[in-house]
């Protein structure tokens, strides 16, 4: 089923969420599909199936000022708008024509990747005091962070594609990686210590970088020749490395080749 806010050109209408619970899990809501059409959630919660602001045809505005919404699909073409102030938007997909400002930078506000794909063409800001969380592909023509990025689904990955300047903080947490597919400007935090940080296209580091820290060396190592041409090998595991030790050789102490695993 399907939900229409204003549906003719020559009309006008807004839901507006400012207490209880907005249901409608399998039903895509057109806000704005001819005319011009607003959704607004100030306080409770909603949870809709998908989420059309049109492009072109209409006007239509997702205003978020507090409360919770949850969306299986966010789309904004160009006539839409999303106004995120405050409240937790939590989304599996996201396709937005128009820039997208995450937060006032006053009051709180979380924009939570619940996996998918999350297309930003004309640019993703998440303010001071706001947050992007959870794990799924970010693309946007730029990302520009004043707040926190929280890489916190375990083992899961946050993807970050797009270049990037990091004003504030971005932490992996949980064994979660986060992936910077694109150019990065660091004059904030990047804290890859309780997960993971993969760069690909280089760092320009003004700030504080934490490295995932290497493994603790086993212990008790013993090397014992036991013939003029082998060398028998014993140590104690430690069991915080589970994915256990490769032995490497070399004859100049500069280039290793491994040898077993």
């Amino acid at each position: 089923s399907s939900v229409y806010v204003g549906y003719n050109a020559a009309s006008t209408g807004t839901i507006w969420v400012s207490g209880g619970q907005l249901l409608a899990t399998n039903s895509a809501a057109y806000i704005g599909y001819s005319g011009v059409g607003g959704l607004i959630i100030s306080n409770g919660s909603a949870q809709v199936g998908s989420i059309y602001l049109p492009d072109g045809g209409g006007a239509g505005t997702l205003t978020m000022a507090g409360g919770t919404l949850t969306v299986g699909l966010l789309s904004c073409g160009t006539s839409g708008l999303v106004n995120f102030i405050s409240g937790t938007l939590h989304t599996s997909g996201s396709s937005l024509s128009t820039p997208l400002v995450v937060g006032d930078g006053v009051r709180p506000a979380t924009l939570d990747l619940v996996g998918g794909t999350h297309s930003f063409l004309a640019g993703l800001t998440v303010s001071s005091n706001a947050f992007l969380t959870g794990c799924g592909i970010v693309s946007a023509s730029s990302i520009v962070n004043y707040g926190s990025f929280l890489a916190n689904c375990n083992s899961g990955t946050q993807t970050l594609n797009g270049p990037l300047v990091n004003n504030g903080v971005i932490t992996a947490t949980n064994g979660a990686v986060v992936y910077f597919a694109g150019s990065v400007v660091n004059n904030g935090l990047i804290d890859g210590s309780a997960g993971g940080l993969f760069f690909t296209n280089g760092v320009v580091n003004n700030g504080t970088i934490r490295p995932v820290p290497p493994p603790m060396a086993p212990t008790n190592l013993q090397a014992t020749a036991v013939l003029p041409f082998e060398i028998d090998l014993t140590w104690s595991a430690d069991p915080a490395n589970p994915a256990g030790y490769a032995i490497e050789r070399s004859t100049n102490s500069l280039n290793f080749v491994q040898i077993a695993a």
